[in-house]
Formats: structure tokens, sequence, C-alpha cells
């Protein structure tokens, strides 16, 4: 049974348990995060039973007690056996119907439910004759009745209060948060302090609203240990809890996964704010850094998992768009802080050392924030919002001079402690030269020149430049994040003076202009360009781009000589062995004619111009061919409404024994065929 963090997978269990009848059912919740994570599915259902029946019963014991009920078996929570302990249970699902197999053979048999969350199901094979449940978000008439049973439910409360009810429309226009159960609670929760949610503006940006979010739930968790705080000092404490929280979301980011585990949570908060101590209170357990960070954040999910008597507990946003938030509100306070000390420097008479970005490099050389669509966005209206547009250009040209400097050596840090993953040198030269380009294209109000961009005079060197970064990029960058910076930034390339030059922008539009092709724009170059558009829903556009960003001429020309095909035969440009692309050039390159070849690529042709060049081919290839199977394929190629003149060619072929390169015959091969005659295949009918 699979569902996000917070649909109600747990709660469905305990429904099913309350629900089964009696006489026919015995269930049994198993919590996985209580059972040891190493022990076998007896074990584990064992472990359960004590803690359910607070007494020790083996399993044979339990099922002789339901008097010939079925037991029910719901093992809660395989999403946190797995990310707790970090241990491939790959077999899990297969060693829980074996133990039902051996169960079943000694007269016990049983019906198991296993929880997970969607994100991990992969993780597990499935056995064979397994049901799937999906636990799917609310639809929009769910959340109606959802907010309309809040209301009621709370109505005594809100009119104390002097509160409206909450608004289902408010609600609706975040529906990304509004369709998971747990999430729309929280947005309820929201509102009943003071309407918030029905006083939010409506052209508020989704940044903005998660800022709101994110604030007020500190506000209340803050106020609720230390409530005698002055309103300067709980604001401090609230932006110093969101940062934890940033830096709890870069920790996932940096390694690629959507939760993190509590001691790789704990080293980075001490390698990111190693000034920052906890002591114990009393006689009570001093709490890890990770366990103070996450708190009773309401938007945090913890999972557990027993292993060895060692509780062991993961963290994870229970929508990602909370982390994504996180990594772009750290990033754009950095930048906007930046912002200020080059604006100050800037008015000043004295000389300043330039701002140390060890703080950024430290944060930004592991993983390219282009991967993650929502963090750019939120990145975008954060430099627009929070940055004035005189910092901003400020702070532009001094990401650009730490973009052309960023392949350099670098000094020690002070946070060369922060290691979340064990990176390449190279790699981190990739990640952060990329990500200081998508900010300073970010930060610009306009596309960036080339020059500008690598700090030099001539055009040409910037072009060099980039060749030898992209290649960077290309090379050590994953797949992903290649893919999602390439369809990010825009690169064109165009002619200034005689002089090719390049420029980089945002922009995510899928249709490619054929102008923008490096060697459309070369000085010297011979013809127009031409003003053309590739589809934006073409895998095609999508390899122009690319090749336009990495400024490869060799690849641009095969595919510029490719477009013919594209546009006039067939938009799948794929050469997968069994692919329009692969039998064509199978068939024009093959050593010997394969009828069954040509039989298919006749059928499957996808236009009549690609099946009027298989034609054309077979006329050459048709003398060396069973005249069965030749018959055949022209039986073929004239169901599908290919015009009879253009199979003359091949009949006379096949007549005369030879390749076809002279008309004049006149052969009656079939009666179901067409007869060609000598004046059929003369003039303008010779195809």
């Amino acid at each position: 049974m699979l569902g996000q963090p917070g649909a109600g997978k747990s709660v469905l269990t305990r429904m099913l348990a309350a629900r089964l009848p009696a006489a026919e059912f015995l269930p049994l919740r198993v919590e996985l995060r209580g059972v040891p994570a190493d022990g076998d599915v007896l074990a584990q259902i064992e472990h359960g039973i004590r803690a359910a029946l607070d007494e020790q019963l083996s399993w044979p014991e339990f099922v002789h007690a339901a008097e010939g009920a079925l037991p029910v078996v719901m093992l809660d929570g395989f999403d946190e056996l797995l990310q707790a302990t970090g241990v491939n249970q790959t077999d899990y699902l297969e060693r829980v119907a074996r133990f039902q197999r051996d169960q079943a053979e000694k007269g016990r048999a049983l019906a198991v439910v296993v929880t997970s969350r969607t994100a991990v199901a992969d993780r597990a094979r499935l056995p064979a004759d397994s049901f799937v449940i999906r636990l799917e978000p609310f639809d929009d008439d769910q959340i109606r009745r959802w907010a309309g049973t809040w209301n009621r439910g709370n109505g005594a409360y809100l009119r104390e209060r002097g509160l409206e009810p909450l608004p289902v429309d408010k609600v609706l226009a975040v529906r990304q948060l509004a369709e998971q159960p747990l999430l729309l609670l929280m947005l309820a929760l929201y509102d009943a302090d003071a309407n918030a949610l029905r006083n939010m503006p409506e052209d508020l940006h989704e940044a903005e609203l998660y800022e709101r979010l994110l604030h007020d739930f500190a506000v209340r968790e803050i106020g609720r240990t230390r409530p005698h705080l002055t309103d300067a000092d709980l604001e401090r404490a609230v932006e110093d809890e969101l940062l934890r929280l940033s830096i709890t979301a870069f920790a996932m980011f940096n390694r690629g996964m959507q939760w993190i585990a509590e001691p790789d949570l704990d080293a980075d908060l001490r390698a990111l704010l190693p000034q920052e101590g906890h002591q114990p209170q009393g006689l009570r357990r001093a709490l890890s850094r990770a366990e103070s960070v996450i708190g009773g954040f309401f938007f945090v999910h913890t999972t557990q998992a027993l292993r060895d008597d060692e509780r062991l507990k993961t963290y994870e946003f229970l929508h990602a768009t909370f982390g994504e938030y996180l990594v772009a509100r750290l990033v754009v306070r950095e930048l906007a802080d930046l912002a200020g000390e080059l604006a100050y420097a800037g008015s000043s008479r004295r000389r300043f050392a330039r701002p140390d970005d060890a703080y950024l490099h430290a944060l930004l050389s592991f993983a390219c924030l282009a991967v993650r669509a929502p963090t750019v966005d939120f990145l975008r209206h954060g430099l627009t919002c929070d940055v004035p547009a005189d910092r901003r250009a400020l702070l532009t040209s001094h990401l650009c001079e730490l973009f052309s400097e960023s392949l350099l050596a670098r000094p020690g840090s002070s946070y060369e402690a922060y290691q979340p993953v064990r990176a390449e040198l190279t790699a981190r030269h990739a990640s952060y030269s990329a990500n200081l380009l998508l900010l300073a294209v970010l930060s610009a109000d306009e596309p960036i020149e080339g020059a500008r961009l690598f700090r030099v005079r001539e055009p040409e060197q910037a072009n060099e430049r980039w060749r030898r970064i992209a290649r960077l990029w290309h090379s050590q960058l994953t797949r992903a994040e290649w893919d999602a910076l390439i369809h990010t930034l825009h690169v064109r390339h165009f002619l200034r003076d005689a002089t090719r030059s390049m420029r980089v922008a945002f922009d995510r539009d899928p249709v490619f202009a054929l102008r923008d092709l490096v060697f459309f724009t070369w000085p010297g170059g011979s013809g127009a360009v031409p003003e053309q558009d590739l589809s934006a829903t073409s895998k095609a556009a999508s390899w122009m781009r690319e090749i336009s960003f990495r400024d490869d001429t060799s690849l641009g020309h095969l595919f510029v000589d490719l477009l013919p095909y594209y546009r006039e035969i067939d938009e799948r440009l794929d050469a997968h062995p069994v692919s329009p692309v692969a039998d064509l050039l199978a068939i024009l390159l093959g050593d010997s004619p394969d009828p069954e070849l040509y039989r298919r690529a006749v059928f499957e042709g996808p236009s009549d111009r690609y099946v009027l060049r298989l034609l054309r081919q077979l006329a050459v290839d048709a003398h060396a061919m069973p005249a069965a199977d030749v018959l055949d394929i022209l039986r073929t190629a004239t169901a599908r409404g290919i015009d009879p003149v253009h199979l003359e060619p091949v009949q006379q072929a096949l007549v005369s024994g030879q390749p076809h390169d002279q008309p004049g015959l006149r052969p009656v091969l079939d009666p179901e065929l067409p007869a060609v005659g000598p004046n059929d295949v003369a003039g303008d009918r010779q195809p």
C-alpha cells in the first residue's frame, strides 16, 4: 500500500484493524519502526505481538488463539525500515511472501499488508500475484468536504476568537499542498491563527506563501519553548531556526536524496555552524543537533527503525517543495548579504578586502541547482524581490568574476569539514561553476554576453573558454543535472561586426530557432540564416539546444543534415534496434537484402515518403531476393495506398533479373498488382 508522507497509510491500517469482522479476521499491526530492522519476518511479527499484547506469545500460539479467524498482519512503514537503516531490503517483500507460503503449508495461512512511501517503492521487488494499492491525493471535492468537516468541528473555537471559517477557495489556490491530508491540516492550523490564509493576497507568490508558513510555524515552535523573548530576539531566533532548516534541506539536496539520516545531518550542522553547541537540560539526555533542529516542526517527518537496540532516525519534508524553497532561501540570503557588502565597499573611500565566497562554495559545489526547477523559480523570485536593482547589478558583476575564476585552485577554507558526499575535485569545480553561472544569469536583467561572463576583451576568447567549461559540465555533472542546465539556460551564438559572439540567458522555451545554431553565424558563412523553428515537442529541438550550449559545430552539421529526414519523413530520430531510422540504415547499408526487414519497414513506415525511399532501394535489391518475398512487399505497399506507379521499377528489376536502370519492360507479375507498360514508366511518371 503506497502513499506520500501523511497520506494516511498508518491510519488506514488502524481503520482496517478496527473494522475487520472479529469472527473472520485477526488483525495485527506491526510498526516496523519499532521492530529489529535486521530480524527475519517471523521475529518482526512476534515482536509486534509482544508490543500489542504486552506479553510473550509465539506466532503459532497467536494463530491458534484466533480459533479459525484469518490472521491479517499489517507491516506498517517499510520505507522507514529502508531509510533509517540504509540497509538493502530489495528482497523484503519476497521474504514476506515466502513466509506466507511456509505458514500456509503448516496450516497457518495469513494475509499480509505492507505500507510504504511511494518514493521508495522501486527499492523492493514485488512478488508475483501481489496487489498494489496507491492512496491518491485529494481531489477538489474531497478537499471541500475536508474543509467543511474542519469548519463544523471547530466552529465554536473560531467563533470564540472572532475568526472566520477556513476559506475553501484559498485552500484550492495552493492545491499542491491541499491535496495531501497532513499538509491540508497544516494549512488549516495556519489559518486558525488570525485567519492568515484568508487574508493572503490573491497575487501572493508561491515563495511568499512558503516563507509565511515556515516563519509562522517557527514563531509558534520557539514561543512554545521560549515564551519570554522580545520581538527582536524572537526574530533572530526564527532566522536561526530557518537557517538550520535550510542546512537540513541542503543536506538532502547535496546528497541527491529526499531524506537525511540523523548522523549525516549532525555532521553537516557541525561543519556549517561550528560555533553552536548543545548542552543537556537537567537530567534529560542531551539532544543531538539534528533533534534540536527538527524539534516539533509540523512539516518535517521523522522515520525510525530499531537495530541492535539502537534507534535510527531519518528526516524528510512532508512536501519536497519545502526543501526546494529552503535551499533557494539560504542562497538568496547569502547573495543579498554579499550584495550589501559590495554596495558598502563601493560607497566607501576605504579599500575593503574582496568578500569571501567560502560559505557559498561549500554549499554549491556538490550538486547543480538547476536540477530542481522549483528551486530555480524560487531563486529568480528571491533575487528580484530581495535584492534592489542597483545592488543586483553589482552582484551580477561579482558573480561573473567568481565564475571566470571558478576553475582556479582555491586556498584552504574554514568549511572544509563539510563533505556531504565524497566528490572528485573536477566534479566540485563543475558544480560550483555551473551554479555561479546560473546565479549570475538569474540576477541579471538581460542576457549576459560571453566577454562579460569571462571578463575578457575579445569575444573569441570567451567562445574558447566556453567550449572548455561546457565540456567539463557535460563530463562531470549527472545526466539529470546536465539536462536541467541546458534546458534552463539558453546559449545563443551570433555575429557582431563580423565576429562571432555568444550570450547566455534564462530561457526554458522548448522551441529552438535554427538561426541560433553555431555554424550559421560563422564569418564568411554561405547562405542566409533559415528563419525556422523546431517544434516545441520534438527531440530534435532539445538536441539542437544542447549542441548550441556545447558550441559543437560537428554535431550541429550532422543534425542539420538530418533535418530533411526529420521534417519530411519521421520525427523519431531514435536509433534503437527497432526504429524507422535503424531499419532504413540497415536496408541502405546492409551487405545483403533482408526480405523480412523490408516487409516490416514498408508496413510500419512512418510516412509515404519513407516507403518511397525504401521502394527505390528495393528496385536495386529485388533481383537478389526471392520473387515471392518481393511480391509480398509490393502487396504491403499497395495495401497502405502507395501509388502503383512507384511499384513499377521494382517489378521491372524482378523480371529482368538485374537492378533497375532502364525503363521499357512490360511484365505481368501478379493479377493483384498493376501491369506496367513501356509508356507508363517514361517521362514524368518515372519516380
